[in-house]
């Protein structure tokens, strides 16, 4: 439908310090409700959704943007926050493109073009398995 979106999962570092503005929801991931946040129309629809734990924990957010033109491609403002916040924590960040329909994802500093939703759920799984690693 070539809505764009940007959904960030923290990792284990705290991101409230990269986290600009938004609204606290703490509202339990469904389908009605990303689509009511994603809708266009409402004001939070071009920042992030902070997704912790099977909930929207925040939405509307704005993160820092990247300054590496290279690595961030021919994405615009959601591309460049969704690598700015992988640059600066451990967050996983998952951003569509509005223009182009295309998913991306964010994480350790770079920014990847998915082909499409079979290498985006094995990025996911490895990033989860790589995560549960780490903390042990």
């Amino acid at each position: 439908r070539r809505v764009g979106a940007l959904f960030v999962f923290p990792g284990r570092e705290p991101l409230e310090r990269l986290l600009d503005g938004g609204l606290f929801l703490d509202g339990r991931v469904s389908e009605p409700l990303l689509r009511s946040l994603l809708d266009p129309s409402t004001p939070g629809h071009d920042a992030a959704i902070v997704i912790r734990g099977g909930t929207v924990a925040r939405f509307g957010v704005h993160l820092p943007l990247s300054t590496e033109w290279s690595e961030s491609g021919a994405g615009g403002t959601r591309h460049a926050a969704a690598l700015g916040l992988a640059e600066r924590s451990d967050a996983f960040s998952i951003v569509v493109s509005e223009e182009r329909g295309e998913v991306s994802v964010a994480w350790r500093g770079h920014l990847e073009r998915m082909r499409d939703a079979a290498e985006l759920g094995d990025r996911t799984v490895r990033r989860d398995d790589r995560s549960a690693r780490s903390s042990d």
